[in-house]
């Protein structure tokens, strides 16, 4: 693991951090599953432009840098912002915004009951809810999402940074 791989996955975790914090303060946690799709679109550009950053810096360091090495810089960069990520959700969630799953939760019920569902299906498809918007799930998710996305990216950047020579 080299010194830059290591910088650039911290930058990444925090980048995703402040992200995950501005998108909570402005308002894009509590007005249901539609703003969620917002943050996470921007949470893919944020990863796609963290990484095109720390590989064409990486690059620029060593001229001799070829896929296989990009793209395991890339991956190290994913895994170190993964873990960041996922520590990330236990801030938001034990301190930033505790009443998160609560809040979820309760948007489901209130979807299902508006759907007509009946109340025998209702605590199955809430304690469903609880499970998916819960702590460790999120902690998956965010360390999962920064991997295999940051993989994914990284390796087109390359294709597309080694074809720019």
């Amino acid at each position: 693991m080299k010194r830059l791989d290591i910088k650039w996955g911290i930058i990444l975790g925090l980048v995703y951090l402040v992200w995950l914090l501005a998108s909570y303060y402005l308002g894009m946690h509590t007005d249901g599953i539609v703003k969620i799709w917002i943050v996470v679109l921007v949470s893919f550009i944020l990863i796609l432009c963290t990484l095109i950053l720390a590989l064409q810096d990486i690059k620029t360091r060593e001229e001799a840098l070829n896929f296989r090495e990009g793209l395991k810089s890339g991956a190290v960069i994913s895994v170190i912002g993964g873990v960041i990520a996922a520590l990330s959700q236990v801030i938001y969630f034990q301190w930033v915004h505790p009443e998160f799953t609560d809040l979820m939760v309760e948007q489901t019920r209130v979807h299902y009951q508006n759907l007509g569902v009946a109340d025998e299906f209702m605590s199955e498809i809430l304690e469903g809810a609880r499970q998916s918007f819960g702590l460790k799930n999120y902690m998956i998710q965010a360390f999962g999402f920064q991997f295999v996305f940051g993989t994914i990216f990284s390796a087109m950047i390359m294709i597309f940074l080694r074809s720019r020579r």
